[in-house]
């Protein structure tokens, strides 16, 4: 009983051993998982479909290509990246007055930098515009809308423009009222014209009317062609008598 209890007594510590062994074991194979782990998420990075990742390793550019989308590898030491969103994305920016060669005052969304203001004074807004847009270019940036919130008309520009405006509307009413006189005389011309096609007698009622018309106007002389129609009528008359 003796040697057994002591064989018992070995073989317990055997197993104790053992067990102490694997469990030192599962435990460093446990630090070395998570340390794993620790770094591969340490350097991956998942980047959106509509993101870009710039990478700079020891300040210069990694690719001249942006990383994305999807799953990319840094370098946690030496890299650092930016996410670059490429959707349309509105920010407020504190107005900047800039009165353009119309003396017009306008707000504008963007980025700009002053250095003359004189310049600005002597361009238009559509040159304002394009010339964002030529700067704008080289930073790789593409303006999609520019949309004017606030415009501003001096008060002096304001009736300016109002008595031009009204002049513009009273031109074209005279031009309407008279292209329509000018229809309804033609159209009273055309139906005189019928009438006296239909009835001659008609013209010469025209011509007397005329005549008392010249008649008391001024007291001057006044002379006029004799109608062939009443020396017709003289000569029959003298026919007539010679043959009687």
């Amino acid at each position: 009983p003796a040697n057994l209890y002591a064989h018992i007594e070995l073989q317990a510590r055997a197993m104790s051993s053992s067990n102490s062994n694997s469990g030192a074991t599962q435990i460093l194979t446990d630090n070395h998982m998570h340390n794993f782990w620790y770094i591969y998420f340490d350097m991956s990075m998942v980047i959106k479909e509509y993101e870009r990742a710039v990478i700079f390793r020891l300040g210069r550019i990694v690719s001249k290509r942006a990383k994305g989308p999807g799953l990319i590898f840094i370098l946690p030491c030496t890299d650092i990246f930016t996410r670059v969103d490429l959707r349309t994305v509105s920010c407020n920016i504190p107005p900047q007055e800039v009165t353009t060669v119309q003396r017009a005052s306008s707000k504008h969304v963007g980025l700009y930098r002053k250095e003359d203001g004189n310049i600005l004074s002597t361009s238009s807004l559509q040159s304002l515009l394009s010339i964002l847009d030529n700067a704008t270019d080289k930073w790789g940036i593409k303006v999609a809308r520019v949309e004017i919130k606030d415009v501003r008309i001096p008060m002096e520009m304001q009736r300016s423009m109002a008595a031009e405006a009204e002049a513009t509307r009273e031109a074209r009413a005279k031009v309407r009222s008279t292209s329509e006189g000018e229809m309804n005389a033609s159209k009273a011309l055309k139906q005189a014209s019928t009438v006296l096609i239909e009835a001659p007698a008609a013209l010469q009622l025209r011509y007397l009317q005329t005549l008392t018309t010249l008649a008391t106007e001024k007291n001057s002389t006044i002379v006029f062609p004799l109608p062939m129609t009443l020396l017709q009528g003289f000569c029959n008359h003298k026919r007539k008598t010679n043959s009687n």
